[in-house]
C-alpha cells in the first residue's frame, strides 16, 4: 500500500515539476482529478479521500486543481492541462463525455490513469487513449 502511494507521489510530483516547462501555459499546471466512489473496505479504493488529499498536495505545490467524483464537464476540460483518473472503470466514457475527452486530448491535454482507471466497457477504444 505504501509503495503504491510513493509511486503515485512521484508521478504527480513529476507532473507538478513540469509546470514551468509545459509551453502552452504561462500559468500554473491545471490538474483535474476525476475520482470514483469508494468501492472497498477501510483505506482501500477511496476516491473521495484521494481527491481531497491530492487536491491539497498539488495545490500546496503550485498547481491549480479542480476535481470531483465523476467525469469532468466540457468546460472543466477546457480549463485543464492534465486529468488524473482514480476511479473504477474510468475508461467507460460515452456520449458527450467521450467527445469532450477526445477534444481535450487533440488539443494536447494529458491523461493519467491510475489503478482501475485503466478498465472500461470499450477496451479497444480506451487502449488507443491510454496505450496498451
Amino acid at each position: 500500500m505504501y509503495r503504491m502511494k510513493f509511486r503515485l507521489l512521484l508521478l504527480l510530483s513529476f507532473l507538478v515539476a513540469m509546470a514551468p516547462v509545459q509551453g502552452q501555459n504561462a500559468g500554473p499546471l491545471r490538474v483535474f482529478i476525476r475520482a470514483g466512489e469508494k468501492t472497498h473496505g477501510a483505506g482501500q479504493h477511496d476516491g473521495p479521500v484521494f481527491l481531497k488529499d491530492w487536491t491539497k498536495l498539488l495545490t500546496e505545490r503550485g498547481a491549480k486543481v479542480d476535481g470531483k467524483v465523476g467525469f469532468p464537464s466540457g468546460t472543466q476540460l477546457e480549463n485543464t492541462d492534465v486529468v488524473v483518473m482514480y476511479a473504477a472503470e474510468a475508461g467507460t466514457v460515452v456520449g458527450e463525455d467521450r467527445a469532450n475527452l477526445e477534444k481535450f486530448l487533440k488539443r494536447g491535454g494529458g491523461l493519467v490513469a491510475i489503478h482501475d482507471s485503466v478498465c472500461g466497457t470499450d477496451p479497444q477504444w480506451w487502449k488507443t487513449v491510454i496505450g496498451g
